[in-house]
């Protein structure tokens, strides 16, 4: 009797697994996501857009000619890219730090051709200093205020063309002066500039 209850239940058993299988696990959705891609692909993909500059390099330089660079790169960058100097160059006659910018152009001399400009340049400011005009000396002697010219009043210090002419044309329309303080009636003249000529005239 025993035996036949435990061949039913196995029976009972087998019926319902048949009936309700057991669900499988769900796939993973981790092992389905595609992988990151790694930094160093994105830094790939942004580098043909990086800013660049593009200089002139010229002079005694091996491969003279227009290069292109990244954007704050130095002279000496750019002498590096079109080969190096040439036998003959002088590296002191270019700025090797300079930051480059779009468009500049990086001479390299030759060794000895800015020690030959040099008295070309001592010249013409000597020449420039010959050509400034000449200072008026003051009056030597004593001018009388109602008699000199506007010519020889011009020559006393602080005065010129244009003051000499306006104490000439205060003079005829007014008369003779009185005193040299009356010089102060006349347009522009100031005390400084009385103070300057009164040693130079005299009042007749």
């Amino acid at each position: 009797m025993y035996r036949w209850i435990v061949v039913a239940a196995v029976v009972l058993v087998a019926a319902l697994a048949i009936r309700h299988p057991v669900p499988s696990a769900a796939p993973s959705l981790v092992a389905l996501s595609p992988p990151p891609a790694p930094r160093s692909a994105a830094r790939r993909l942004a580098a043909p857009g990086e800013a660049a500059v593009t200089v002139y390099v010229v002079g005694e330089i091996l491969r003279p000619g227009l290069y292109r660079l990244p954007a704050g790169k130095r002279a000496a960058d750019a002498v590096a890219r079109a080969g190096g100097f040439t036998p003959a160059a002088d590296p002191a006659g270019v700025n090797l730090a300079q930051r480059l910018n779009d468009g500049d152009q990086i001479t390299v001399p030759k060794l000895g051709a800015q020690a030959a400009c040099a008295p070309a340049r001592r010249r013409r400011r000597t020449t420039s200093r010959r050509r400034k005009p000449a200072v008026r000396a003051p009056a030597q002697v004593s001018l009388d205020l109602n008699a000199a010219s506007a010519e020889a009043l011009a020559q006393l210090p602080g005065i010129g063309d244009r003051l000499a002419a306006r104490i000439v044309r205060y003079r005829e329309v007014n008369g003779p002066f009185a005193s040299v303080d009356e010089l102060a009636d006349v347009s522009g003249m100031t005390d400084s500039r009385i103070q300057k000529v009164a040693p130079f005239i005299i009042v007749h």
